[in-house]
């Protein structure tokens, strides 16, 4: 599938199946909405969001997996920079800590699984684009915490990304031809699983959570996903991954106690 294309579909079926819940929501909360406003707090999100799906389906196909999935770990490095930009929000001292000894496992794994190559350079790069815009496009989702209900902020942005990247996969009329039913299936799960799921609840936890905090706990996942492919494919990792997955539970550890940190202050 064109890299837009399939973009296009995951977040347009997360839009319909959302929907109902979403007109729902509205309905409940028409006297306080200000349609022109609730359309437009999600203008700059779901443009961040488009490119960043776009972009992730394009590096994450010219690099390694490994070297995809470590760039887009490097989210809480970046986080800092952007979040002072969008919200002038600045991390507290826990939150540095957090980030440093996150920092020290995800260097770790790069030093140990990265493998610098010409042939996957541009691939890289794409994919590191694509890790701040998915940075910014969370923040984005920190600065529009008043929003009456997630889905309210939520079905509005993943419909204008998906209409933007439905519009730039437009301009590749094979991309709308050349897929199978087998594609199909699978962009529905990405609807359901990664964005229906993970995007909203990493959504709404930057509504009530630290954006570093979020930025720092989101590196759990790759825990998952080792423990998944053990599950799935029998695939036994090496010592390096259980070093590493002490630091980020250990950097977790301390994300959430400044979070607890700042809600008693």
């Amino acid at each position: 599938m064109h890299p837009a294309y399939l973009a296009a579909l995951r977040l347009l079926i997360a839009s319909v199946i959302l929907l109902p819940f979403f007109l729902k929501e509205f309905r409940k909360h028409r006297k306080d909405i200000d349609v022109r406003k609730l359309w437009l707090s999600a203008l700059p999100g779901g443009l961040l969001l488009a490119l960043h799906f776009i972009s992730w389906n394009e590096g994450a196909r010219r690099t390694l997996a490994i070297h995809a999935t470590l760039i887009v770990n490097m989210v809480p490095v970046v986080m800092p920079l952007i979040l002072w930009i969008t919200l002038r929000e600045k991390l507290q001292r826990m939150e540095w800590l957090a980030t440093f000894v996150s920092a020290i496992g995800i260097g770790w794994l790069a030093v140990h699984d990265y493998h610098f190559s010409r042939e996957y350079l541009v691939g890289d790069a794409i994919c590191f684009l694509s890790m701040v815009l998915f940075a910014y496009y969370l923040s984005f989702g920190r600065k529009n915490r008043e929003a009456r209900s997630i889905l309210l902020y939520m079905v509005p942005l993943y419909l204008i990304a998906g209409l933007i990247c439905l519009i730039i996969s437009l301009f590749d009329w094979r991309s709308l031809t050349a897929s199978t039913p087998n594609d199909y299936l699978m962009a529905f799960c990405l609807a359901i699983i990664p964005t229906i799921a993970g995007h909203t609840l990493i959504n709404h936890a930057m509504r009530t959570i630290r954006g570093q905090v979020v930025a720092v706990l989101n590196l759990s996942q790759f825990i998952f996903a080792g423990f998944f492919a053990f599950v799935l494919w029998k695939e036994i990792p090496e010592w390096t991954f259980v070093w590493v997955s002490g630091f980020v539970i250990f950097s977790c550890i301390l994300g959430m106690q400044s979070h607890r940190s700042s809600k008693q202050t």
